[in-house]
């Protein structure tokens, strides 16, 4: 074990719960294990706090502050005591739910989750990420982000289960939703699962347990400055910006973090926003406004090099950085198509240069900064004023 903390008298004296975000930089804190003592006398060996690993600062969970504050008493008594903390000493009765793999520390412990009835319906699940590769592949399911760490999938027959992603990126799910499922489903979850890391720090946890709803994900908010910047081209140019097809409506589903970080998944997302984004660029009618401001030939332009034109004319004060985001996307689109190659070897080295990242970043930090700079260029694009048309 680590040197023993020392126990603030604030923390003996707190009254009520603590909550889950740190009180000094509001990062989600994760249940940890560490020996504490009081004033040298009183010493408690293991015992489970919330510990923000931003700040260091942490606190006593509300049903581990009367055990800390017994073992204070018996100090006071005594003269000196110790007390270890025991793993199995949570009297939980799970007998009514499938054999899954969970920790009772954390629904005794984690904010919010604990209930009077002692259910335990409330005790997180974990599994790897892989998990959700079935409900995103399968058209049998049905799997919908509210946000990039909180999600639901649907599982026949109508069960509407929520998840999330943790900050080390597993999967959390509620025992008491998935106990009811399907055998088939139950074996299917219970190859996936694995041990609790005790970190529930997601937005599924904000909008199931703090009722915090003020998130979204990157996709959507991508999605709705796409609509943004097409409602501005019909307002100023009277010009559709895009042309969808029925094919879109099956690419707008894929606007979602990929369930396998793995060139397959991933690139199946990139080609999906590129097919929405991109390729559907209303290429006559971005024509008919470029010939608006100039007579330039502009006979063999097409898609983004045709916006980059009107750009350069139309929208004041931008310039080709702009649009970057949008011409990586379009490469990873070819990137994923042509894998394997030393040419799409270079050009995947030359996507990760172009966003400002080490080729050896991978692709997690890759799709969300692409994502961070797309949001950025149509926000730029929206923003820019027009320039008076001669």
């Amino acid at each position: 074990m680590s040197e023993r903390l020392e126990i603030p008298q604030t923390e003996v004296d707190r009254e009520g719960h603590v909550l889950l975000p740190c009180e000094l930089c509001k990062s989600a804190r994760a249940l940890v294990f560490r020996d504490l003592h009081y004033r040298r006398k009183a010493f408690c060996e293991g015992f489970p706090i919330l510990l923000c690993a931003q700040c260091g600062n942490w606190a006593i969970p509300g049903n581990v502050r009367y055990l800390v504050k017994e073992v204070i008493q018996n100090a006071q008594l005594k003269g000196t005591f110790t007390a270890k903390f025991r793993h199995d000493g949570v009297s939980i009765d799970y007998s009514a739910y499938p054999p899954f793999k969970f920790s009772p520390i954390d629904y005794m412990f984690f904010p919010g989750l604990w209930r009077p009835n002692e259910d335990g319906a409330l005790t997180p699940l974990f599994f790897r990420r892989r998990v959700l590769h079935r409900y995103q592949s399968d058209p049998q399911y049905d799997l919908h982000y509210t946000s990039n760490t909180y999600g639901t999938v649907v599982i026949p027959p109508g069960n509407h289960i929520p998840f999330g992603i943790n900050r080390n990126d597993l999967v959390i799910m509620w025992l008491g939703d998935v106990a009811h499922l399907p055998e088939d489903e139950i074996s299917y979850l219970r190859s996936e699962n694995v041990h609790s890391d005790h970190d529930l720090a997601s937005d599924f946890y904000r909008g199931q347990i703090d009722v915090e709803w003020d998130y979204e994900s990157k996709e959507r908010e991508l999605l709705e400055l796409h609509n943004e910047l097409s409602e501005r081209f019909w307002a100023e140019f009277g010009c559709r910006l895009c042309e969808y097809d029925l094919e879109t409506t099956e690419h707008l589903k894929a606007f979602a973090e990929p369930a396998l970080w793995t060139l397959k998944e991933v690139g199946h997302v990139w080609r999906s926003m590129n097919n929405v984004l991109v390729e559907s660029l209303n290429v006559e009618g971005l024509k008919q406004v470029v010939r608006m401001y100039t007579a330039d030939e502009i006979k063999g332009l097409k898609g983004l090099k045709l916006l980059e034109k009107l750009m350069g004319i139309a929208f004041a004060g931008l310039g080709a950085e702009t649009l970057n985001p949008f011409f990586v996307l379009y490469d990873l689109r070819l990137v994923t198509s042509h894998k394997g190659s030393e040419q799409s070897r270079k050009m995947m080295k030359y996507c990760y240069e172009r966003l400002g990242l080490d080729s050896g970043a991978g692709f997690p930090d890759l799709h969300r900064t692409l994502l961070e700079e797309l949001c950025d260029g149509y926000r730029q694009i929206i923003n820019a004023p027009i320039s008076p048309r001669p």
